[in-house]
């Protein structure tokens, strides 16, 4: 038989009985509740007259009221809807974990972004460190490479000045002892009557080479003795003195482009041999 439904008024349905629970279903799933049991009995004995049953209703054997009849499906409705709760409370408790372990993974990632962002700059600022300490090493080494070779800092000193204008260089001699040494020596000679000049242990001769490099060689050490008063110029002294013969190891004599003498001492005549400056160089030979 098929369904026969009649809308009457707002969100009332009347049915067969063949169709009451699959109505009452749509009915939970769709309204609130508007009216208490005893109500709903009531209306259904207000029907009872129109209804096209000819036999009474009997529930577990004996004829029952519209509200026990119906209970059982009732209960059952509410134990499903009771589920369908439960189930919408689990999924609200997942989806709030879900969400507090996404809030958590994001905030371990801005923590471990703030780490890795400091430990950064940490490194930076370690690199740059090293990287100054490394600059100020390598200008304290090019600033002593500057006073032991060029003298940068000296420029316009009276003492070098003075040095250039009295100290004459001469009797140069420079020759190949074989394919890599070279043996030089030469004369020096101070006009002035007021200043001289000396030699000391740590005197070395400079040479450098048209292919940029740079070779030292110490004046005195185990080849020849130091003697200071042997290795002084002046009026007062002597006017002039030859260097000692010196040997020049690894290096062609067709290379060679500049040869001078460093750790020179300018002092004056007295009795003292006062010391005026120290570590002054003369230009002894150059193409």
């Amino acid at each position: 038989m098929e369904k026969i439904q009649i809308i009457l008024g707002r969100n009332i349905s009347i049915c067969l009985l063949d169709d009451i629970i699959k109505t009452l279903e749509d009915q939970f799933n769709v309204l609130e509740s508007q009216f208490s049991m005893e109500q709903i009995d009531i209306i259904f004995n207000q029907l009872l007259s129109y209804s096209p049953m000819r036999e009474k209703v009997l529930f577990n054997g004996k004829e029952e009221s519209f509200f026990a009849w119906i209970q059982p499906t009732i209960s059952k409705l509410e134990e499903k809807k009771r589920e369908l709760e439960q189930e919408k409370n689990n999924w609200i408790e997942s989806c709030c974990k879900i969400k507090k372990a996404k809030i958590k993974g994001i905030v371990i990632n801005i923590i471990f972004a703030i780490i890795c962002v400091i430990i950064s700059t940490l490194v930076v600022i370690g690199f740059k460190k090293a990287y100054t300490i490394a600059l100020q090493q390598n200008d304290a080494e090019l600033i002593e490479f500057k006073q032991n070779f060029l003298h940068v800092d000296e420029i316009g000193n009276q003492y070098i000045d003075c040095l250039h204008d009295y100290v004459s260089v001469s009797n140069v001699s420079l020759k190949p002892l074989a394919d890599n040494a070279v043996s030089f020596t030469a004369q020096l000679a101070m006009s002035n009557d007021v200043y001289g000049i000396a030699l000391t242990q740590s005197s070395k001769y400079i040479i450098i080479t048209y292919s940029g490099k740079v070779f030292e060689y110490d004046v005195f050490g185990d080849h020849l003795y130091y003697n200071r008063y042997s290795n002084i110029w002046g009026e007062g002294i002597r006017s002039y003195g030859d260097l000692a013969k010196a040997q020049f190891y690894g290096i062609n004599i067709d290379d060679i482009s500049y040869i001078k003498i460093t750790n020179i001492e300018l002092f004056k005549l007295n009795i003292n041999r006062t010391i005026v400056k120290d570590k002054l160089e003369i230009e002894l030979f150059s193409k």
